[in-house]
């Protein structure tokens, strides 16, 4: 015996309207497609369930007691659709992101757009943090996902690579080393450099403290620097990522070489913590859309200034 659904709702829709046409028009069907569909499911069964008139239909003696078993189907089924109903609104919903403050200037901006256009039921909050505090943000709960440039080791983060982006040059358009597409380390060593952020720690675990560079003043966030590149009061250490934020006729970036380096922004999440429907699909679609910038490059994620050397 072979009942389908379709077979069930029209049955009870008959019985329940005491009408073929009737139970044709709330099924949108055509009354003949409805008569087939019940003597299908009687010829299944072995029973007449409906007993027909000139002037009504009614249930007989046994599609009595089998209206009863298929409205306990049907009623399964209708909740069985609702489950699955919740289970997709459950991806309506927050996800929260804490990125240092260049990465939510430079970086989520045009990320944010695209995602909001690609998934706009999903809401993302964002907050600026230093980098020391977005581990403690992820591992209290606070927040979902962190990004954040790939410096110090915390075991408890699980990250994934979104993007490499050269180390360059932040400069005013009038200094005296805006001409160049790069330069070399050994020739900043007279050039006093503003240092902020990641970016000058990476260089000193790079380069070794021994290359002479002189450091004019210590900022925490680099969008101070920039500011301080924009009137032409100095020059700074900025990953090639920034260079998209950036008015060129107000900071000229040059891309540092001899040797080149890499400045990495991970996604990090806690190892073990299962993540909300909302921010596994954000993560998914950052990890994707990267990947597909990458692809340009022939890394795999987007290598921005040019490929490694």
């Amino acid at each position: 015996m072979n009942v389908t659904f379709r077979q069930l709702s029209a049955f009870h829709a008959v019985a329940r309207l005491g009408s073929f046409a009737a139970a044709a028009g709330a099924l949108h069907v055509t009354p003949s497609a409805l008569s087939n569909l019940v003597r299908e499911l009687e010829d299944a069964v072995g029973l007449r369930l409906l007993e027909r008139t000139t002037r009504r239909v009614r249930l007989s003696a046994a599609g009595t007691s089998y209206y009863e078993n298929a409205e306990r189907v049907l009623r399964a089924v209708n909740d069985a659709k609702l489950c699955a109903e919740d289970l997709k609104r459950q991806l309506v919903g927050t996800v929260r992101v804490a990125a240092t403050q260049i990465i939510c200037w430079a970086v989520l901006p045009e990320l944010l757009s695209a995602f909001r256009t690609a998934e706009p039921q999903v809401r993302v909050l964002v907050t600026d943090a230093k980098r020391s505090e977005i581990g403690d943000l992820l591992d209290d709960g606070h927040v979902d996902l962190g990004i954040l440039p790939d410096y110090q080791t915390n075991d408890e983060l699980h990250k994934e690579l979104l993007l490499t982006a050269h180390t360059h040059l932040a400069c005013n358009p009038a200094h005296p080393l805006a001409g160049h597409e790069c330069i070399a380390w050994d020739e900043l060593t007279d050039v006093p450099l503003i240092s902020s952020g990641i970016t000058a720690m990476l260089t000193r675990a790079e380069l070794g403290k021994d290359l002479p560079i002189i450091v004019e003043s210590g900022l925490n966030f680099a969008t101070s620097a920039l500011g301080l590149v924009r009137a032409n009061l100095g020059v700074a250490l900025m990953p090639g990522y920034v260079e998209s934020a950036l008015n060129p006729s107000q900071v000229h970036m040059i891309r540092l070489v001899k040797p080149t380096i890499a400045n990495r922004v991970v996604l990090c999440t806690i190892k073990g913590r299962e993540l909300t429907p909302a921010a596994e699909i954000f993560r998914s679609f950052l990890l994707a859309h990267m990947t597909q910038a990458g692809s340009k490059c022939g890394t795999g994620v987007p290598c921005i200034g040019g490929p490694m050397v």
